[in-house]
């Protein structure tokens, strides 16, 4: 999977956990308002980064396919 793809994976975890991802939110609006913060957003990101990395990542491993979405099974079987 190259840097684009995990970019795109990272930001669709990001919209599934919270769909109000995309919305921009002022730290002065009140807790009701849609949205997150820059501050907010940047946690996520990295939540979700460290969901990929220590949970997605070895499972693209352990079943053989590559950071370019190959299958490597059969090389690895020789």
């Amino acid at each position: 999977m190259n840097q684009v793809e995990k970019d795109r994976l990272i930001h669709d975890m990001c919209m599934t956990y919270r769909h109000d991802f995309g919305l921009h939110k002022n730290p002065d609006d009140p807790s009701w308002v849609a949205g997150l913060t820059p501050i907010e957003r940047k946690a996520l990101i990295i939540t979700m980064e460290q969901i990929f990395e220590h949970n997605i990542k070895p499972l693209l491993s352990k079943y053989n396919i590559d950071e370019d979405n190959n299958d490597i099974s059969s090389e690895t079987s020789n």
